[in-house]
């Protein structure tokens, strides 16, 4: 993960801790829930975390890693197939929707 992405992260991260992430799957959408703990990310399902609340599991934890964040300018995580993932695959098509459906999507 770039540097600028990562201070993204952070900056979003520490005004908002928690985000829901919609998923498309072939039969529709399946819905993620996201804690931001910096230098965690843990993942669930948003109805585990509306059925349990913080006691739901999660699915799984990114970890970021920032040695080479200077020499580098990159910041590592594990989990970061899911990543990848998101950023190639979610996040473009959720910025490119009108503001009224991207709220449609996390009303849902």
């Amino acid at each position: 993960m770039k540097a600028k992405l990562y201070r993204l992260l952070e900056q979003r991260g520490s005004d908002c801790r928690y985000f829901v992430i919609p998923l498309w799957r072939r039969s529709g959408y399946t819905t993620m829930f996201a804690q931001v703990q910096l230098p965690y990310m843990l993942f669930t399902g948003l109805e585990d975390y509306k059925a349990r609340g913080t006691q739901a599991s999660p699915y799984f934890t990114a970890s970021f890693y920032t040695e080479f964040a200077e020499s580098k300018d990159l910041r590592g995580a594990s989990g970061s197939k899911f990543l990848y993932y998101l950023d190639k695959h979610i996040i473009p098509v959720f910025d490119k929707l009108r503001e009224e459906q991207k709220l449609d999507l996390l009303k849902a």
